[in-house]
């Protein structure tokens, strides 16, 4: 029986979907990470967003209990630094709260599915860029010149996995979601552009009053 029963659990790491386990930030490598994680669950608690969740065999027997981005509940905040600070052991590499420190390495990759963003349905006359106006690195480009405004690409050296993309899409769509969190790219550098306001179609951008002064 406990042959059996490891035998079960080593199938079980080899077929996971580990693609789409996505570590917490400035993780990149997942052997060492494992190594040094306890199952504390103190990222756990301190995550703001909840976004962090215990896997239970998605990694195999190796990654029980170990915390990953769950996008369906939230993303990973552009300022939050708290998961790096509670880590007893420095599974989570220390970093601060400016996003030169959390950014600098990728979580992730996200995948966009065209045909599921809700955008390019035939009968779609307004724009969801929800996913825009979130991502925190102006890494989704949008088509300006066929309106409505769509999304058309993730931007793989911009995009740096935190996931609020998914989670914003997930609000507008019953089922399977336009955007996918993958652990695609994990440690690799990401390119942080200097302002990181999403650069919205002028459709999208609120008027300025009368009596205020544009920039």
């Amino acid at each position: 029986g406990a042959a059996a029963g490891y035998g079960t659990i080593h199938a079980r790491t080899i077929t996971a979907d580990s693609w789409r386990l996505v570590r917490p930030p400035m993780v990149a490598d997942e052997t060492a990470f494992l190594n040094l994680c306890v199952r504390c669950g103190q990222c756990i608690k301190s995550c703001p967003t909840a976004t962090l969740q215990p896997l239970w065999l998605e990694a195999g027997f190796a990654g029980l209990w170990s915390p990953a981005l769950t996008p369906a509940i939230g993303g990973c905040k552009d300022d939050c630094n708290e998961c790096s600070k509670v880590c007893p052991t420095n599974a989570i590499p220390e970093f601060g709260p400016r996003r030169q420190d959390k950014w600098t390495v990728k979580m992730g990759h996200v995948s966009f599915v065209r045909e599921l963003c809700i955008t390019y349905a035939d009968d779609a006359t307004k724009p969801c860029l929800k996913c825009v106006e979130v991502c925190p690195n102006k890494a989704i480009y949008v088509d300006h010149q066929n309106p409505p405004e769509r999304p058309v690409k993730v931007d793989f050296a911009l995009c740096v996995g935190c996931g609020l993309c998914e989670t914003a899409c997930r609000k507008m769509v019953v089922g399977r979601p336009a955007l996918e969190l993958t652990s695609n790219g994990m440690g690799s550098v990401a390119m942080l552009v200097a302002d990181p306001t999403p650069e919205l179609p002028p459709s999208m951008k609120q008027p300025v009053h009368p009596t205020e002064k544009a920039d």
